[in-house]
């Protein structure tokens, strides 16, 4: 996808400008009123809950909103795109609004289009405002003379009836006297405005007449959204969340949010632009705080994030000293409910699930989170996504990296990311880095505790060991390796089951007949190798023009052991090959044997595998 090309959104009836249009942009008109009506803003629905939004604060929602659909209406690139540009977007809105000298000023288009463009890792945002957005009064009580604030302290916290959200609200409420009030985003999943609604009656239970929850609805209208990234959600929800703070006169809001999720570094080197979540990263809140006190005017206005130098461990033992681990159950973690099946909530195999599995293990809550929530039970199932497979491990690798890390190492691996989040946490700069550090090297040791008892834990049973099972995983120690050495794996798995079954019948004919079969067989396959490992390029020699290995991390290479062919030819030909190929490039030597010439393997491989970035795979 070419960043040359623009996606232009018009919004409550706006008008398109001739110098913006262009046959090669995209345009895209929402509707939520009328009969065009193509998406579900309930903002009349809303306002009624709050008696009275003045004309900023409906702005603000509207504008969030169409964010928000549009970021779902318009797909990303594929998960096998590798470039930078496949994955961002240019959008330019073109709203209607009602306080049309304010959202015209340049800071506040700045501080919108920079807070949204970090959050999201796409290209660029744009904005025009136009004139003309009329208010129609939803209730008696909707107007200017109405006095919406109120003189009891209250809280007001984001609540997706997730485990932080459901952690940071009971915290709140046993640690002071105030009210709370829960914002909820109503996306239209039926299980999700069902689990905020089930969540939030029992902290009503505990806590009578101190909560009130707000929920917005804002989803698509007839259609599954084309992409589920959704990275502008967080604006959607702290939108409302600012709107109702600012209603009632407050000056901050709460995210909770544990800190490896919202620090989020990438477990791998494609993990970078829009394909890594920012979305309650420090920077954002950062960017999110200065926009929402632009909104106030002259009052400074905080997003506050108490949980950031927790692990999601952290959170559950916290429910689990409050007494409260029997509500665990109650709470959705999952990103991807969309996958789960009816009997499910949770889908098993996403980040958020894979994050709560091994934080229950490590905290030693397992109990309370049952396998039965689970569609996929990725501990002791067969994992055939390889999707899935890759999230599972890439998790485990980095946390055990985290564990092995001193200072000094954690910050030269980390010294990119951190300059993103240090400058954006509040103390010095030695301090929080020592948080981040103390953050990761704990996590790093509750997943190696959680991976141990899992293990421990199916050894008292005594259970069978499922192929590409988790359990699997582990007694592989394909955690360990890192996702170049996996994918040589996986390649050599695949032609050692294929090239005897290919030649049963009849030998190749040559070098040059066996590498076609080779790259048939490895072509057939690509698109699943290029899914579960987007950073790996690879190639065949052979079929590279004078061997430029075009920006290629592996190579590979065939040989052929045959009647007049020695192990000492072999072994000549492959020393050769070596001192064509860059010492970065991992080199895959594929060697059908089918004489056995070869008579000791371990011998063969160890003079070449010895030197590094190398392997020897021989296949009969």
């Amino acid at each position: 996808m070419s960043t040359d090309k623009k996606h232009i959104v018009l919004c409550n009836n706006a008008s398109l400008p001739k110098r913006l249009k262009k046959k090669k942009d995209n345009l895209l008109k929402l509707f939520y009123e009328g009969d065009a009506k193509n998406v579900d803003i309930r903002l009349p629905n809303f306002i009624k809950s709050q008696y009275h939004l003045n004309n900023r604060l409906r702005d603000l929602l509207e504008i969030s909103s169409s964010i928000f659909l549009a970021d779902r209406k318009v797909p990303r690139g594929t998960n096998s795109d590798l470039e930078f540009q496949s994955w961002s977007r240019k959008f330019h809105f073109i709203i209607k609004v009602r306080d049309h000298m304010f959202w015209n000023r340049p800071e506040i288009k700045k501080s919108l289009c920079k807070v949204l463009s970090f959050m999201t890792g796409d290209y660029s945002y744009d904005f025009t405002f136009q004139e003309g957005r009329a208010t129609t009064p939803t209730n008696l009580f909707d107007t200017e003379e109405y006095d919406t604030t109120i003189n009891t302290p209250t809280k007001v916290i984001l609540f997706s009836g997730g485990l932080d959200s459901f952690a940071g609200a009971v915290e709140m409420l046993e640690k002071t006297n105030d009210k709370v009030y829960l914002v909820s985003h109503n996306s239209g999943n039926p299980s999700t405005a069902k689990t905020q609604r089930i969540v939030y009656e029992k902290i009503n239970q505990l806590y009578p007449n101190r909560t009130q929850h707000f929920k917005f609805k804002c989803s698509m209208s007839g259609s599954r959204a084309p992409d589920e990234t959704q990275r502008t959600r967080s604006f959607l929800y702290s939108s409302i969340a600012y709107a109702i703070a600012s209603n009632i006169g407050n000056n901050c809001l709460f995210f909770f949010e544990n800190g490896i999720t919202s620090l989020n570094f990438p477990k791998r080197a494609d993990m970078i632009n829009a394909r890594a979540s920012r979305t309650t990263h420090p920077k954002t809140i950062k960017l999110l705080s200065e926009f929402f006190t632009l909104l106030n005017d002259t009052t400074s206005f905080k997003v506050k994030h108490p949980y950031i130098f927790k692990t999601k461990t952290d959170v559950i033992s916290k429910l689990k000293d409050l007494n409260k681990e029997e509500l665990v159950n109650s709470t959705v973690s999952c990103s991807k409910v969309f996958k789960t099946t009816e009997n499910h909530t949770h889908c098993g195999t996403c980040s958020q699930c894979v994050d709560r599995r091994f934080a229950m293990y490590s905290s030693e809550m397992e109990g309370n989170d049952g396998d039965g929530i689970y569609s996929i039970n990725f501990i002791n199932d067969s994992i055939e996504d390889g999707g899935d497979k890759t999230t599972i491990i890439d998790y485990v690798r980095q946390a055990i990296r985290f564990k092995k890390h001193n200072e000094a190492s954690f910050y030269d691996e980390m010294a990119d990311q951190l300059v993103d989040v240090i400058d954006f946490i509040e103390g010095g700069e030695e301090e929080v880095f020592n948080s981040i550090y103390a953050l990761c090297k704990r996590h790093g040791e509750q997943i190696y505790n959680a991976t141990s008892k899992m293990r421990q834990k199916h050894d008292d049973i005594g259970s069978i060991i499922e192929r590409n099972s988790f359990l699997d995983i582990i007694k592989e120690r394909s955690f360990l390796k890192p996702p170049i050495l996996l994918l040589v794996n996986e390649i050599c798995n695949k032609l050692g089951r294929s090239i005897p079954i290919s030649f049963q019948k009849n030998l190749p004919k040559n070098e040059n007949d066996l590498n076609d079969k080779i790259n048939g067989l490895i072509s057939s396959e690509k698109a699943e190798y290029e899914r579960e490992f987007p950073s790996i390029s690879f190639a065949l020699a052979k079929t590279i023009p004078d061997h430029s290995l075009n920006g290629a991390a592996l190579l590979i290479e065939t040989k052929f052991v045959r009647d007049k062919t020695t192990p000492s030819v072999i072994t000549e030909g492959i020393a050769a090959d070596l001192t064509k190929y860059p010492d970065d490039c991992h080199k895959l030597f594929v060697i059908y044997d089918p004489q056995r010439k070869i008579y000791d393997d371990l011998k063969f491989k160890k003079g070449f595998e010895n030197k590094g970035n190398c392997t020897i795979y021989i296949v009969r």
